[in-house]
């Protein structure tokens, strides 16, 4: 028993013209494609967080170039004042090092002011209040504050001593147990283990306050 398949003769002219021939019915052997891959132990693959800090860090010469190149002497005699200034006139270099300002130049800011039982002088950068431009996120931030200050005069028309009872309790609740007990020993510090049964009860208590 035979197939007939179609395949193309070439002439001698170079033309060709499909025609029928008879093949067995053998199974057409199959290319092997061989496909040269390194083993899985072979590719060494690094995440440390070294590994992702280089992966996303910029080349040295593009943290250098940002801003003007100031030695490390003059960055020395500088105030505290005066490198917010050069510091912040750029986009900021996180990965830049800069020596620590001078305490005699700073106390010799104009306008610098004193702290009482301190040798360190301050200077304001912009007025908190008076002679500043607002823009619409302190409007946004004036307004909630102050209103949370203007409902906190309605609280004394709502006291009594039945709330001041509920109050130390869910203090209590809240602030011991949540945060000191449960966020800030157990969790932050690690500086003892409970079952997790155990564990999720004070941490909900920490989510209430």
């Amino acid at each position: 028993m035979s197939l007939l398949r179609q395949h193309t003769i070439p002439q001698r002219a170079g033309a060709s013209r499909p025609c029928l021939r008879a093949n067995s019915l053998l199974p057409a052997a199959k290319p092997v494609v061989s496909l040269r891959t390194k083993p899985v132990c072979a590719v060494k693959r690094d995440v440390t967080s070294k590994a992702a800090e280089a992966a996303v860090s910029p080349a040295p010469a593009a943290c250098e170039s940002t801003g003007p190149t100031i030695s490390k002497s003059a960055w020395a005699q500088m105030s505290y004042s005066q490198q917010y200034d050069e510091l912040f006139k750029y986009p900021l270099n996180t990965k830049k090092v800069v020596p620590k300002p001078s305490k005699e130049a700073q106390l010799n800011e104009a306008g610098a002011g004193s702290i009482m039982f301190s040798d360190f002088g301050t200077t304001a950068k912009r007025p908190f209040f008076l002679q500043r431009e607002w823009n619409p996120y302190d409007k946004q931030v004036l307004g909630f504050i102050g209103s949370m200050h203007i409902l906190a005069l309605f609280a004394p028309f709502t006291f009594s001593w039945g709330m001041v009872k509920l109050f130390l309790i869910m203090y209590f609740i809240t602030g011991c147990l949540g945060i000191t007990f449960s966020y800030h020993r157990m969790l932050s510090h690690r500086s003892f283990q409970l079952p997790k049964w155990l564990e999720y009860p004070p941490a909900y208590c920490g989510v209430l306050a």
